[in-house]
């Protein structure tokens, strides 16, 4: 049960920074 938990922290947070990177990108690609 820990082992799951922790995997799903993991990707929980995998998508938060995969969403971070595409925000920002999105940011970079409106300003050029």
């Amino acid at each position: 049960d820990i082992i799951n938990a922790a995997i799903a922290l993991f990707i929980t947070a995998k998508s938060g920074m995969i969403d971070r990177i595409v925000k920002l990108g999105r940011r970079a690609w409106t300003r050029s």
